[in-house]
């Protein structure tokens, strides 16, 4: 029952909101659109992950708590990618 609550939580935070600040960027050789959104329900702020691509499109909703937890992984993945090119070139 828990999981299904939150579900439908994560569902609303997609469908509602106001979106305050947005950037796109894209993935997959160009057909599919990554779209983070900052969004804010009443005084609380949270962020949408999108990818959207033709017939098919994927929503995840974080807290700002997780939101930075994500971005800290991204900046360990994007440092080991960085350490991994450069030994690549050398």
């Amino acid at each position: 029952m828990k999981s299904l609550v939150a579900a439908f939580k994560a569902l609303k935070s997609v469908m509602t909101g106001q979106v305050v600040g947005q950037m796109d960027s894209l993935a997959n050789n160009g057909v599919t659109v990554m779209s983070v959104r900052l969004k804010k329900d009443r005084n609380t702020y949270y962020v949408v992950l999108a990818q959207l691509s033709s017939g098919n499109s994927q929503y995840v909703s974080f807290t700002t708590e997780e939101f930075g937890q994500f971005v800290d992984s991204v900046n360990v993945v994007r440092e080991s990618l960085n350490q991994h090119i450069a030994e690549a070139s050398s």
